[in-house]
């Protein structure tokens, strides 16, 4: 996929690295905590991993 391709695909919005970092850390955040969530049956424990995220996402901002 060439550069002109990218850019149509995404409609040409330009998205800075740093936006895209905090959808990938999002994506990660949100992946493990299902996966910690279904393997370990631990609904209520898994909220520590969102409280970690938010402190830091307000940290990083």
């Amino acid at each position: 996929m060439t550069k002109r391709q990218i850019k149509v695909y995404f409609g040409e919005i330009k998205m800075d690295k740093k936006k895209i970092m905090n959808w990938v850390m999002a994506i990660i955040i949100a992946i493990g905590y299902l996966t910690i969530s279904i393997v370990f049956d631990a609904w209520t424990f898994s909220w520590i991993i969102w409280v970690i995220y938010a402190i830091y996402r307000f940290v990083a901002k």
